[in-house]
């Protein structure tokens, strides 16, 4: 509860004000900047009366005012029964303060409450305004009035003090601490203004009247000697002109040069080359300067109005036959295999280089077998296969992601739509007693079983395998065989694969077998045969698979 009795002995009055502030970087500012407003206000003279002199007084704010004692509390009290004002700096961490929260109470007990300001640099005053400078409290704690301080608001945006208003604030702290109408000084300070302002514009006008009859003495020189500056100028004019001969003169023989070069470029399929030289020789945009022949080399260049055939542009080369080249759509990338057994990748609009592995392949790497690529774009990886191995890289920096190898195979192949399971085909199995007379599908000139191995791709692991002609339900008689499709369905629930085998006294008389396998299970569905007659070499049209009825 305030003291509502305020009558204390008389003591010295010693500070006009004392400043209680948040030891924060804002709230430092704003009592900085108080303080010096105040110290440094020179009191009008019809005002002088009030104030017991030209200045205000002295202001306490603790880092500068804190005298050397064993307590700080001492020295905030003796500050605070010798000052005639207290200033409060409000921001929202000004009620956490338990030190800010005592000097207020502390004052209140001992002055009027009409001689606390309170300063708003900060924030709204519910929550920058400590409870004692808006509440009245009894003993107990318990609010009994509601008040509103004396206040000052110098908060700006962005947590700053505003500078078109924190003037006229503080001419509003002035007038509360010398007890005048804030008006009275404010009005009287902008009066003060307005005669400075015209004092200074009446020092501006005398000096422009002295600059002026300077100026009018010195014009006859002045003219003199512009009449000398345009004699030579007309001379730098005739120069530059011929400076600008040359340099046109230089410019259309390197657009001509450009022009040879960029012929000569193209000639060597270097489009991009040519298409820079091109737009190099026209740089200057001057048709009485570059050479126009560049107009018909950019149009070239660029394939522009040519209907009857396109122009290649020659984006890689190797020494080594690639026979195998695969790309995503939407991207720059092309993948290439060689006969060597290198996998690359190339950048399709650099043409650089941006990986490739060639140690995948073991010693029974076979050339003539053509290494073929796949891609499984979902799972983000490249599959190349050989003959005795499929590999699987990153299509991103050509790293291995699996190797799977087995004893022999042919180049019959398949990817699902998915690219989730690939089929390869293993003739590694020997089947000892059989008739060669009597062979059937899925054996081979050698009496050797056809595996048909379904990986996953992901990680190069084994999901299922069929044997071909294990159950011998297709026994058909043949000199040799060959395998000539395998595909998934699109669902990828199915897979097939068809052979043609040639008959034993006629080599252009046989039969086509297939067979489909469920892969789920990796178990037969069906199988068959069609006889063919044929006067030339074998034709295999292909298959189609109705999963509707499990039919070919």
């Amino acid at each position: 509860m305030e003291n509502t009795d305020k009558t204390n002995p008389v003591r010295e009055i010693r500070y006009k004000a004392f400043i209680s502030y948040r030891h924060l970087p804002l709230d430092k500012e704003a009592a900085e900047r108080i303080q010096k407003g105040i110290e440094n206000f020179s009191v009008p003279k019809e005002f002088r009366g009030l104030a017991g002199g030209n200045r205000l007084g002295k202001v306490f704010r603790d880092e500068d005012e804190l005298p050397i004692s064993t307590s700080l509390s001492d020295s905030i009290t003796f500050a605070l029964d010798h000052t005639e004002f207290l200033i409060v700096i409000c921001t929202p961490d000004l009620p956490k303060s338990r030190w800010c929260t005592q000097e207020i109470k502390y004052f209140l007990d001992t002055h009027d409450r009409d001689h606390i300001i309170a300063v708003l640099a900060d924030g709204n005053p519910e929550e920058s305004f400590s409870p004692y400078l808006l509440h009245e409290f009894d003993a107990d704690g318990n609010i009994v009035n509601d008040l509103e301080p004396l206040a000052a608001n110098i908060g700006g945006e962005n947590h700053t003090i505003s500078k078109k208003s924190f003037s006229k604030e503080m001419m509003r702290i002035r007038a509360a601490l010398l007890g005048v109408p804030f008006d009275s000084l404010w009005q009287r300070a902008r009066r003060r203004s307005i005669m400075q302002l015209a004092a200074g514009m009446g020092i501006v006008i005398a000096g422009l009247s002295v600059f002026l009859g300077v100026t009018l003495s010195q014009n006859a020189q002045i003219r003199q000697k512009n009449d000398q500056i345009v004699a030579q100028n007309d001379q730098i004019l005739q120069q530059n002109a011929e400076i600008n001969d040359k340099n046109a003169s230089l410019q259309k023989q390197l657009s001509t040069a450009l022009v040879d070069s960029g012929n000569t470029l193209l000639k060597e399929f270097d489009r991009r080359g040519a298409i820079n030289s091109a737009l190099e020789a026209i740089e200057s945009g001057d048709p009485e300067i570059y050479d126009h022949r560049a107009e018909p080399l950019l149009m070239n260049a660029l394939g522009a109005y040519t209907v009857e055939s396109l122009q290649g542009e020659l984006i890689y080369e190797q020494t080594t036959d690639i026979t195998d080249l695969v790309s995503l759509k939407n991207e720059n990338r092309a993948y290439l295999a060689d006969i060597v057994g290198n996998v690359s990748c190339v950048n399709t609009d650099s043409g650089r280089l941006v990986w490739r592995e060639s140690s995948v392949f073991s010693a029974r790497f076979d050339a003539e077998a053509k290494p073929r690529l796949y891609l499984a774009e979902k799972q983000g990886l490249l599959l190349c296969k050989n003959y005795y191995n499929l590999a699987a890289f990153s299509l991103d920096d050509g790293s291995l992601v699996w190797n799977y190898e087995y004893e022999s195979g042919n180049t019959m192949f398949a990817l699902s739509g998915d690219g989730k399971m690939a089929a390869i085909f293993d003739r590694s199995k020997y089947l000892p007693g059989v008739d060669p007379a009597k062979q059937i599908v899925g054996y081979d000139d050698y009496n050797h079983l056809t595996d048909v191995i379904f990986l996953n791709t992901e990680d190069g692991t084994e999901a299922g395998r069929y044997t071909l002609g294990d159950d011998q339900t297709v026994e058909i008689p043949f000199s040799s065989s060959s395998g000539y499709g395998a595909f998934f369905s699109d669902t990828g629930r199915s897979f097939a694969c068809g052979f043609a085998v040639r008959g034993v006294d006629d080599y252009h008389e046989g039969h086509y077998g297939y067979y489909l396998i469920d892969t789920n299970t990796f178990e037969q569905v069906r199988c068959g045969k069609t006889f063919y007659s044929l006067a030339a070499t074998d034709i295999f049209y292909g298959i189609a698979i109705d999963e509707a009825t499990n039919s070919l």
